[in-house]
């Protein structure tokens, strides 16, 4: 248990300094190390609901940035407080961390089907109840998308098609190269 404990605490302490990749390779490797702790599998799960079986995020529609993408510029006297800034390349970014698509992500018959998946689920495996303990510093009413199973293959082909391509147009080149 302590190990596992170790593992997840070690992970938690990479998000809140801003390496999620790092932080779920601690949790992979925590659960090869410790393959019947619950927690670990959860992360393990949430991830290769993410990626997919194949763990390839690549896209398959292309987004430009000017036509189909809003951005917004941090204002100046924010900028140095804004420490998101500094993972991305000023110049091409031009100040912009925010967007706004200019045309629909998902179809309103998506949105739909989405949420009858989730208050199926809710009904049959939470009795309708919402919780919200599911993250450690912010106290949120949700649902995690890995948890519906039917909702899995959707969310991966909506990354690899849609999301994946919009942040790629958004971000195109980051601080680091």
């Amino acid at each position: 248990e302590d190990a596992s404990d170790a593992f997840h605490l070690a992970g938690w302490v990479r998000i809140h300094d801003d390496d999620h990749t790092g932080a779920y390779r601690l949790w992979t490797e925590g659960h090869g190390a410790v393959p019947g702790c619950g927690t670990l599998r959860r992360q393990l799960r949430k991830r290769a609901c993410w990626d997919g079986a194949d763990g390839d995020p690549g896209g398959t529609v292309v987004w430009d940035r000017e036509r189909d993408l809003e951005g917004f510029a941090v204002h100046p006297t924010r900028r140095t407080a804004t420490p998101a800034l500094a993972l991305f390349a000023p110049a091409v970014q031009r100040d912009a961390l925010v967007f706004r698509s200019r045309r629909p992500v998902l179809a309103p018959a998506e949105c739909a089907t989405v949420l009858r998946h989730v208050d199926e689920y809710h009904e049959e495996h939470c009795g309708g109840e919402w919780g919200t303990v599911r993250h450690s510093s912010v106290v949120t009413t949700d649902v995690a998308v890995e948890d519906i199973p039917a909702l899995r293959p959707w969310l991966r082909e909506l990354l690899r098609t849609r999301l994946y391509p919009i942040v790629a147009a958004a971000y195109p080149v980051l601080a680091d190269g």
